[in-house]
């Protein structure tokens, strides 16, 4: 409770001090548009809450243009947000400024500290050196090892997936999104941590996953978020907690290349390996160890939220497009992902697109430590921009017709138009392994199987309400057995 008020205060403080400073800076100033607020005391979060989160924000852009300065909270303590689905302001605060703040301090993230599981800051040695220890593991040799652990996952789960009875050529499936989750959490653990989960623990960490996975819902509509926090927090690290000791007992018993990646995170984070092999009580502090959950997590959730939720959407578009569909079966029947562990062209440019429609992250914040300005605006000091993917991937300047699925688009994600898995130097360290993922998943499912389905609304999504990265709404898909010579 205490640690609670003293967030409080220190977040009141904080506002008073940037409501002055903005006062002063935008004397003069040509401040970005903002719709007129229909709740005094929680700002545009009233609106969120009643259109729906990605709905609120297209209205936005549409009515308003692709800088829109929000606010949230009350006057003078709420905070200012940028709402950016321009692509040279996304360009120009996602390429530069490294020394901003990655994610926002304030709010939970401050109230709670490190009880936060991503709180963290682009100039934080901490995340610096995490991010480049997983680079370290995303080697072309560590990448052929997860490929055979992938293809090995794969092949019997999508034969479990579609599961097409004896003397049947084709089978009808609604809404399997669970199973495909699942199937890349156990890709995930076993890639990562080395170790064989049970069925049992991968339902309770996906069942975990999306309990606190669903942060950004909670933050923006639940009540009494800042009473569940720690709970639930608690709750998806206590899940990890048998699967993280038996990833000990794996580098104990040897360096494999699987074991590798925690055994330099003990490394990295001052941990005696010698000592955690013989002192039991030595061990418990770490497996109750935060942080050193947080590091894991920085690479065990996206690895299958983000990963999942792109081979449904991937399934149900390529369902209803048997020109693309063809194409990928034809291109990834000729490759070997384990030779050569990398997502081939057109399987990555299709990716790519379905990322552009489907973002998993609903967008991408900066904290500005200084006033800027963006164009012929200025934005105050202390306001996050927001970059909105959702509405930055579908700017109709940037992307003929950009709500149709096109496989074979040309995305060029260095002019600020596309930001699937960011960029700059805070850009997604894992986008070879997800890609990877992937395209061994496509390969398992499109040569066994020929997709069938209807033409789906692009607009057909969870609109970031049920998890922090998006997955489609149910969905239909005929599977019929591909007839091979």
């Amino acid at each position: 409770m205490a640690a609670l008020a003293s967030g409080l205060l220190r977040l009141t403080i904080d506002a008073l001090v940037n409501a002055v400073q903005d006062r002063i800076s935008a004397v003069g100033k040509r401040l970005p548009p903002s719709p007129p607020i229909r709740h005094r005391w929680l700002g545009h979060l009233h609106d969120i809450r009643t259109e729906g989160f990605v709905r609120f924000h297209a209205r936005c852009v549409a009515e308003y243009g692709p800088l829109v300065l929000l606010r949230f909270g009350p006057p003078v303590l709420g905070r200012r947000l940028l709402l950016v689905a321009d692509p040279a302001v996304a360009r120009q605060t996602l390429m530069r400024d490294l020394q901003r703040g990655f994610i926002p301090g304030t709010g939970p993230m401050l109230v709670f500290g490190e009880d936060a599981v991503f709180c963290t800051g682009a100039n934080d040695p901490v995340h610096a050196s995490r991010q480049r220890l997983i680079a370290r593991q995303i080697t072309p040799e560590m990448l052929k090892l997860h490929a055979c652990t992938m293809t090995a996952v794969w092949g019997p789960a999508i034969e479990q997936l579609v599961s097409v009875p004896a003397g049947r050529d084709s089978i009808e499936r609604f809404n399997f999104g669970p199973a495909v989750l699942f199937t890349t959490q156990d890709v995930a653990v076993r890639c990562w941590m080395g170790v064989m989960p049970s069925p049992t623990e991968i339902l309770d960490t996906l069942r975990r996953y999306f309990d606190t996975g669903s942060l950004l819902s909670e933050i923006l509509f639940d009540t009494w978020y800042f009473v569940h926090a720690k709970r639930r927090v608690a709750a998806l690290r206590s899940s990890y907690a048998p699967l993280v000791a038996r990833g000990l007992d794996a580098v104990m018993a040897g360096d494999t290349p699987q074991a590798r990646f925690i055994a330099e995170s003990l490394d990295e984070l001052g941990w005696d390996r010698r000592r955690l092999a013989e002192d039991k009580s030595y061990r418990a502090q770490l497996l109750a160890s935060l942080p050193f959950y947080q590091h894991l997590f920085t690479v065990m959730l996206p690895s299958m939220g983000s990963t999942g939720g792109t081979i449904l959407f991937l399934i149900r578009q390529l369902a209803s497009d048997p020109v693309a569909q063809d194409r990928l079966r034809g291109e990834l029947d000729g490759v070997d992902l384990i030779s050569e562990p990398r997502a081939p062209r057109l399987t990555a440019m299709a990716i790519r697109e379905c990322l552009r429609l489907y973002p998993q992250a609903a967008g991408i914040t900066r904290t500005l430590r200084t006033a800027r300005n963006y164009g012929e605006y200025f934005v105050p000091k202390g306001a996050y921009t927001f970059t909105m993917l959702h509405e930055l991937h579908r700017n109709a300047c940037s992307h003929a017709d950009p709500h149709r699925f096109d496989a074979s688009r040309e995305i060029s994600s260095t002019n600020g138009s596309w930001a699937g898995f960011s960029m700059g130097p805070l850009a997604c360290t894992g986008r070879s392994f997800a890609e990877l993922q992937i395209a061994v998943a496509l390969k398992a499912l499109l040569s066994r199987y020929r997709l069938s389905g209807a033409v789906v609304d692009p607009a057909a999504h969870n609109d970031y309400q049920g998890s922090v990265t998006l997955q489609p709404d149910p969905f239909t898909v005929t599977f019929s057995r591909r007839l091979t010579g």
